[in-house]
């Protein structure tokens, strides 16, 4: 199991765009923990987010309290198909 995702993989993993995992990066309210690393030279570096951050924000919306409930649900339900269940 992966312990860390790129912006890309992220999304591959959840299935949504990369754009989508961008948005929930950005966002005011709720933002998706993320850590830019710098890999030095002309390389603008990657933005990598920890699994263990992942899961824990994805916690935080429980229908019940979610602004935008289909995306909670949505975000729910693709990190229960990553665990198998």
């Amino acid at each position: 199991m992966r312990e860390y995702f790129d912006v890309e993989s992220l999304a591959q993993e959840v299935g949504v765009s990369e754009r989508t995992v961008r948005r929930w990066i950005d966002d005011a309210a709720n933002p998706l923990p993320s850590h830019a690393v710098r890999t030095g030279g002309r390389d603008r570096g990657r933005v990598l987010i920890l699994r263990s951050e992942f899961d824990a924000w994805v916690k935080r919306f429980a229908p019940a309290r979610a602004a935008d409930t289909s995306m909670a649900e949505r975000v729910a339900a693709a990190v229960q198909s990553m665990r198998g269940g």
